[in-house]
């Protein structure tokens, strides 16, 4: 069940500068640097492919605020359209398996509560229990209502299975696919576990909290719901960790940019 203490999101909901697709409408403001996290669209035969691989079959130019449809040479709802990409669009609303496990990771060393923090997920989801709708209090921000949870950093990824799979009719999935922790240091003479066989990369359905952040308020991350990209608020140093990570295609982000398609002012 979500948590009733919808009040610990109230710095945050106080933080938004309005609704809308600027980074301090999708986080708050005030943070020394933040970064865009472009969530990585699919080829021909479903495989994930950076915005990078993208641009370079369009001839596009790949920037800080480039608009995936704009790069793609379609607009949004024209998949089909056979002068665009061929491939599928990137996920709105949610950070992929892989790229959530690379960043809780990293996020664990910027922050000095861990084993506390918020994540809180969109009302309007559809495959969400009808008890929670009746009976759950709700984070009341600018034109979005949303659950609130508390969970251990280590535990955001079993989150995000946990509330993409609510409803569905099968047996939850071992601590042990979600936990890097889990996987204890080799004894003497003995291999180390294979993390993608300890860590299958079949999670790729999850949904990812909507927004995140530790009791200490240290950063903070948003999958706006109709964005394709995740935002981070933190520090200098963490927010250079983000963009140098070879597995994340990221970049730095101002306050005030603008995330939606009229924000890509270099491809037409």
């Amino acid at each position: 069940m979500p948590s009733p203490r919808v009040s610990e999101a109230d710095w945050y909901t106080a933080g938004l500068n309005g609704f809308g697709a600027r980074v301090d409408q999708v986080v708050p403001h005030g943070y020394p640097a933040y970064a865009r996290i472009l969530h990585p669209a699919r080829d021909e035969r479903g495989s994930e492919v950076r915005w990078s691989d993208v641009a370079a079959w369009s001839g596009k130019v790949l920037h800080p605020l480039a608009q995936f449809y704009r790069i793609a040479g379609r607009w949004e709802y024209e998949p089909s359209n056979p002068v665009g990409w061929p491939g599928d669009n990137p996920d709105e609303g949610s950070l992929p398996s892989q790229q959530l496990r690379v960043l809780y990771e990293m996020l664990a060393g910027h922050t000095s509560t861990p084993d506390r923090c918020w994540l809180t997920v969109w009302d309007g989801n559809g495959n969400l229990p009808e008890d929670w709708r009746r009976t759950a209090p709700r984070v009341n921000q600018p034109h979005r209502n949303y659950y609130i949870f508390e969970r251990p950093l280590t535990e955001v990824l079993e989150f995000s299975v946990m509330i993409d799979r609510i409803g569905w009719d099968q047996d939850p999935l071992p601590p042990s696919m979600f936990r890097l922790e889990a996987i204890g240091p080799s004894t003497e003479g003995e291999e180390p576990p294979d993390r993608a066989e300890q860590h299958p990369n079949e999670l790729a359905s999850i949904q990812s909290p909507n927004q995140w952040w530790p009791q200490d308020h240290a950063w903070c991350v948003a999958s706006e719901i109709d964005l394709d990209s995740t935002v981070v608020a933190g520090s200098d140093d963490l927010i250079g960790e983000i963009t140098a990570h070879p597995d994340l295609e990221a970049f730095a982000v101002g306050s005030t940019d603008d995330l939606t398609y009229d924000g890509d002012k270099i491809n037409s």
